[in-house]
This record gives structure tokens, sequence and C-alpha cells, in this order.
């Protein structure tokens, strides 16, 4: 195949299709929502981005992950206003990001550009990817770090001093990942080792990485980390105060806290979220092997096949430690996948070449019309879900109406029962600032607020008469 646009436009244009109840939708994954609206808050003047705020009864003080995304956002916040369409587009520039990256990742490992849209492809077949993408998770700017520091370790200029140079640059890239989730971002620090495992088995004994300077490099790369971390608590006490905070409440505490049943959950999660690619792999390879008569593995040329390996160990890497507790979640492991599909595309990327370059120039006219076709479907289904709810339908609904109700920024009750929907408290904030306060209706020990909201037939104190709304299970009452 002559041409490779065809085939970027196309994996584009899926990408799109995935997301497409995910992009221009106002519903958010609960995580996304809580750190949007810290965002908004820090962006208003509302607390400080070494003591972030949400709301006066709920996390009046965040400590729950270090705040650099918040940051970030906020001044996207600042410069466009506060609006969904704002988060929703910072959640796709960081996709757009990560990609560019893994594409820049893949050619400089030594693979040539027109066929990126090849890890690229992989990478969006996982389906956590496309499921978190526009949820405004911290996976988001801290994978687009992680990136950025693999690829300062993957260059090697002959000078000394320049190697340094990028492994001191890597490690400032870490510290971004470290403030942006902590410990979760900061696995590329085995890096260098990987290589040199690989280079033991793949490469003859002149050729290979010595373990001297994998070492020096590792120390070079946690050496800058650390200094950098020091230096920003030197120039801000109240990051030092923070990070110690959350060290204590989220890595000493989350260590003993349980989400899951088995230390194994992350792992399993990773191979069943990539298991289309696997299977794709496997297919592609055995076919291959059977039209040739030969074996699989000779398919892949050792180059490759080093390749794979220090990619499929680094993802791995990024998974693994998460073991050591049992509060872990899916979505945790999202920026491991570029890894996964580089090193999975390494195994397929000379066969894939060997397949296009067979086809003749009518695969050409009909990719590019299957790519034109679905950029045009992935522009009608976005803009045909523009605005809907795309989740938690009938509380955003609710929400909005009730919010018609209310002041901006008022108190308003609730009962004790209410008192996890985590979704309704920041689908309220988001759209006034409500601030939710739980009060025991039967025994109430202070003063009660001029409106309450309820679910269900929670018993009303005598003073409230309910307001006519048109709402599905929410209820408001006005005293």
């Amino acid at each position: 195949m002559k041409h490779s646009w065809p085939l970027f436009l196309t994996v584009c244009a899926l990408f799109l299709v995935e997301i497409c109840n995910e992009l221009t939708t106002t519903g958010m994954f609960l995580d996304g929502m809580v750190y949007a609206n810290l965002a908004a808050n820090l962006s208003q003047g509302i607390g400080s981005l070494w003591q972030p705020s949400l709301s006066p009864s709920y996390h009046p003080l965040f400590m729950g992950h270090p705040p650099l995304s918040f940051g970030l956002l906020s001044l996207c916040y600042r410069f466009f206003g506060v609006h969904i369409w704002v988060t929703k587009g910072y959640s796709l520039f960081m996709v757009l990001l990560t990609g560019a990256l893994t594409a820049r990742l893949w050619t400089r490992v030594g693979f040539k550009w027109q066929t990126a849209w090849l890890p690229l492809l992989l990478w969006m077949l996982v389906p956590l990817v496309s499921q978190f993408a526009c949820d405004n998770m911290l996976e988001g700017p801290m994978g687009v770090f992680v990136l950025a520091s693999v690829l300062c370790m993957t260059h090697h200029p002959a000078n000394r001093l320049r190697r340094i140079g990028w492994h001191l640059l890597a490690g400032c890239c870490l510290s971004l990942a470290f403030l942006t989730k902590g410990f979760t971002g900061l696995y590329p620090l085995c890096f260098p080792l990987i290589v040199w495992l690989a280079d033991r088995l793949f490469l003859p004994r002149q050729e290979r990485y010595r373990l001297s300077h994998a070492l020096g490099h590792c120390l070079t790369v946690a050496f800058s980390l650390c200094l950098s971390l020091l230096l920003l608590g030197l120039a801000q006490p109240a990051a030092a105060d923070y990070l110690k905070a959350y060290l204590s409440e989220q890595i000493v505490g989350g260590i003993q806290e349980q989400t899951v049943s088995s230390r194994w959950f992350i792992v399993v999660k990773f191979f069943e979220s990539g298991a289309i690619v696997w299977l794709l792999a496997v297919a592609v390879l055995v076919i291959e092997a059977l039209r040739q008569h030969r074996s699989p593995l000779r398919l892949v040329p050792t180059p490759h096949r080093r390749t794979a390996f220090i990619f499929l160990l680094l993802a791995l890497s990024g998974v693994l430690p998460m073991m050591v507790s049992t509060k872990q979640s899916n979505f945790y492991i999202i920026t491991v996948f570029p890894f996964f599909a580089v090193a999975m595309g390494a195994l397929l990327n000379d066969i894939v070449r060997q397949w296009l370059g067979n086809a003749g120039r009518r695969f050409g006219t009909a990719a590019a019309v299957l790519a034109v076709a679905l950029s045009l479907a992935a522009i009608m289904l976005n803009a045909a879900n523009c605005g809907k709810p795309g989740r938690d339908n009938t509380m955003q609904e609710d929400i909005g109406l009730i919010c018609t109700q209310l002041e901006q920024a008022e108190r308003v009750g609730i009962p004790p029962s209410l008192c996890e929907q985590y979704s309704l408290f920041n689908y309220a904030y988001r759209a006034k600032q409500i601030d939710m306060h739980t009060y025991d209706f039967d025994h109430p020990s202070e003063p009660l607020p001029r409106h309450l909201i309820t679910f269900g037939d929670v018993p009303i104190p005598s003073p409230y008469s309910e307001v006519p709304l048109a709402t599905h299970q929410l209820k408001l009452f006005e005293r």
C-alpha cells in the first residue's frame, strides 16, 4: 500500500466512534467529576493548589491525590471558562498527546513512521482506553509524563553528558507523574534494567547494555526525581506538608484498604483488557506461519522480539507492584497500554507490512473510502449525542430540575441514606456549587436549611412542603 494516511484516518475515526457516548455527553465517571470540581474551585479562588477544597461538607480539604492535574485543568478553566466541554476537551487533548507520544516511541525504537498507525490501533482496541478517555481521569496526564520519561530514556546520544542529561530529564518527567497520581507513575524507573535483561537474552555479548550503565542510568533518573521533589518542597513548604499528608492518608492507609477480594485482580484485568489484542496477534502469527510453513516465533526478527520483550515487561512492571495492596481498580493500569501496544506491534510489524505491500490499488481505494465513511460516522454520532446525559440519566435530569429552584452555592439538607451518593453530590456541585449536608430529619441537632432533597419515602419534618417538580426519583422540599 503506497500511502498510509487512510489507515491513520481509519484508526482516528474508529476511536471517535468508540468514545461517541463519552466525548459529547454531559455524564462523567465519579472520580473525574471530583477532579473537575476541584479544578473549578481552584480557578475561582476557592482553596489553593496545595490546599484543594471541594465543598464545606464534602472534602473541605482534599488529600486523595497530588494536585498537579487539578492545577492544569484549572488553568484551562481560567482561560476558557468553567464548562463541561472544557473538561472533555482537556481529557481528549491528553488522549491525543498520549497517541502522539506512542507514535514517537514507535519510531524511536526503530520502526517507520508509516506504520505508526499499528500500535495506535492496538492501543485503541483496549476497551479501558476508550471507556475512560473523556472522563478526566488522572491516568490521562500521568500517562503523558510516563511516556515522556521513557522517550527520554530511549534517547542514547554518543556524548556521555548528553545521555546523562536525557536521563535527568526523564527523572523530571517522573516527578510530574508522581505529582499527578503518586507512586503508580514511577514504574519506568526500572526501564534501564529491563533493557539490560533483554540484551542478555537477545544480543551477542559485545552489543549488550552493561549492567553498570543500566544501574547508573536508574540511579540518575531516581536522583533527578528525588531532587525535583526536594526542590519543590523547599520552594513550597505547603507542598511538602500536602505530600506528607497524602502519603499518610492514601499510601499507608491504602495498603490496608480492601476493594477487591484477590491481589491478582489487577493482573487478571491486564490480560482481560488486552484480550482482543492478544487474540489478534496470535491469529496473525498463526495465519502467516501456516502460509510459510514456519514457526510463528521465527516469523519475528530478533530485534523486534527484543523490543516486544522490553515493552511487555515494562507494561507488567506497571501492573505487578499494585498487587502489594488490595485497593485496586481496573483503570489504575491504563498508562501501561501504550507500551503493551508497542510490544504487540513489534511482533506484527513485518507481517502487516508484507500484507499491505502485496495489497493492490483496489485495497488502497477501499481503505480510503472506509476511512472517509468512518470519519463521517464519527462526526454524526458525536453530534447526535451532543448534550445528552450519556450516563446517570435520571440523576442528571433530576438535579437539573432541582437546581432551577436553588440559589448558587446554597447549603441543602439530605437524609443519612444519601450520604454515600457521591455522584449526586458532584453533579449538584457542578451545576450550582450546591453543598449537600447530611441531616437526621427525625432528630435534628442543628437548624434545618431552607431546602431538603430526599429519595424515596423518607419522613420529612413538618415545616417543609414538597416543591412540585417532574423529577423521577429525587424530591425537593422547601421550608
